[in-house]
């Protein structure tokens, strides 16, 4: 969802989602990739009028499940962002798989903010083709997560290590009121 700027509290400027000025909302972007899951305290005609806009993805309520034409619309859209949409099943529920999703964006924002966002969204790129300083601070990243890097070899795709992120990664996250 595309952002600006919006004064808070104090003259503090905060960039927030374009739809959400003045609605109580969470955040949490893909690592500089212009894609991001946002969750908004909205009343029923808000969450009509922000679905109906064309650079917002609507979700079904967090307990259902996607049917097989919905899965393999969301795996089409995965994939072409650069989400590795084989971690997904359509036997996860919306919350498991936003929470999946939420954790592999955390993992592109410390990626993106060590200065690896130029690896792109290769997803299929083997570790062992990217450059030695990039293969190191990529270890970096892995290692502040609290992360084991003996899982990290070159013959992995960056597939495997976005993958590997919802397997490793076991901070709680939260949809508004509902948690894990």
């Amino acid at each position: 969802m595309p952002q600006e700027p919006q004064l808070v509290d104090h003259g503090v400027e905060m960039i927030v989602p374009k739809y959400g000025k003045g609605l109580n909302y969470g955040i949490n972007e893909f690592g500089g990739n212009g894609i991001a899951a946002v969750t908004m305290e909205v009343t029923d005609s808000e969450h009509t009028l922000i679905a109906a806009q064309p650079d917002v993805v609507s979700v079904p309520p967090l307990d259902s499940r996607l049917n097989t034409a919905q899965f393999n619309r969301f795996q089409t859209w995965c994939e072409a962002r650069g989400i590795p949409s084989d971690k997904f099943n359509s036997n996860m529920t919306i919350f498991r798989i936003l929470s999946t999703m939420v954790r592999m964006f955390m993992f592109h924002q410390r990626l993106n903010g060590i200065g690896l966002s130029q690896i792109g969204t290769n997803l299929d790129r083997q570790i062992g083709a990217l450059p030695l300083s990039t293969r190191q601070r990529l270890q970096s990243a892995i290692v502040s997560f609290g992360w084991d890097d003996k899982y990290l070899n070159n013959n992995l795709s960056l597939r495997d290590v976005c993958k590997q992120v919802g397997d490793f990664y076991n901070k709680r996250v939260r949809f508004g009121e509902i948690d894990e």
